[in-house]
């Protein structure tokens, strides 16, 4: 299907193990247990996935998740991104986007926010 709409594939195998295994594996063993989700998307999806597919034209990433991104627009471009709760709370999933940087806040795009 990639190849009917022209879509690379990019696989980032590596980058999840180094990047969000082993920090979970290290964290278990210190006592600690950290949410792997909110480590995937601010090392993996707006991390390396980001940094793999720049310069292909993209403006953002689309996450699939259920939260509201404001992105500025007209007069006020220099304001930043900012992140919203969605208004149905039982499906909110602001807080697997809440760590991310204002830069990947900016490239994100939750068309499920509601």
């Amino acid at each position: 299907m990639l190849n009917q709409v022209e879509v690379p594939l990019e696989v980032l195998t590596d980058e999840y193990w180094n990047n969000v295994v082993s920090y979970i594996i290290e964290e278990y063993h210190c006592g600690r247990t950290p949410n792997p989700d909110v480590l995937c998307n601010t090392r993996i999806k707006f991390g390396a996935f980001v940094d793999a597919t720049n310069g292909m034209g993209f403006d953002y990433v689309a996450s699939g998740h259920y939260a509201n991104v404001i992105h500025p627009c007209g007069d006020q471009m220099d304001e930043p991104s900012v992140l919203e709760l969605s208004p149905d709370m039982v499906k909110d999933q602001t807080y697997f986007l809440s760590h991310l940087s204002q830069k990947r806040r900016d490239q994100e795009d939750s068309a499920l926010g509601g």
